[in-house]
């Protein structure tokens, strides 16, 4: 039970993680295509900042792990209500 958890989480972490990924970039490239403000733009200007970059990834990671978080809490409370 706990493997097919952790398979079925993981699963629904790498859709949902592509279809986040793919519309924030797809979003940001627009609007960096008709020179409004984006946050691509932010980090290519700051990039030599290790500090902004350090703070960039540190964001994604966690965000990252906060979706995989409630993602496998969301299927394992569907699975105790079956």
């Amino acid at each position: 039970m706990k493997k097919e958890l952790n398979k079925k989480a993981f699963k629904s972490f790498v859709l949902w993680f592509a279809v986040i990924n793919f519309l924030g970039l797809g979003l940001n490239a627009l609007l960096y295509y008709f020179s409004m403000p984006n946050q691509i733009e932010y980090v290519l200007v700051n990039f030599d900042n290790v500090a902004m970059i350090s703070l960039v990834v540190f964001i994604y990671v966690v965000m990252s792990l906060l979706l995989y978080l409630a993602i496998k809490m969301n299927i394992f409370f569907k699975m105790i209500q079956e």
